[in-house]
């Protein structure tokens, strides 16, 4: 899998490890995000710009990256939206792609992957 199909795609799976590499890099991305759009427009009521880059990369990378982990447990992507559940979706979302292990070998989604390439 390469990383833009990684980063884009719906189709395919991901293992907790690369589930987890990927939430630190994002959580670091979005805190760095949030300093310098604060730092740059410190009397902005709406958030500002960087509120947009963040809404576009929850909206382009996260789903796909937590669909994707979804299929590793053998689980529809369509219950990403359980996220939408205000506290109780989103602890329930995160339970399952952090901390549930995936299907051994082949499941219904296709083969596990180990690394991105």
């Amino acid at each position: 899998m390469t990383l833009v199909q990684f980063c884009f795609c719906y189709q395919g799976r991901i293992n907790r490890v690369l589930y987890w590499a990927y939430a630190v890099i994002s959580l670091l991305f979005l805190l760095g995000i949030g300093a310098v759009s604060e730092v740059i427009d410190k009397n902005a009521v709406d958030g500002g710009g960087g509120a947009v880059i963040l809404s576009l990369k929850l909206l382009l990378m996260d789903l796909p990256v937590t669909v994707k982990r979804l299929h590793d447990t053998n689980t529809t992507g369509w219950c990403s939206l359980i996220g939408l559940i205000p506290i109780v979706g989103v602890v329930y979302l995160f339970v399952i792609c952090g901390f549930v292990k995936g299907t051994e070998g082949d499941n219904y989604y296709g083969s596990p992957v180990s690394k991105i390439t």
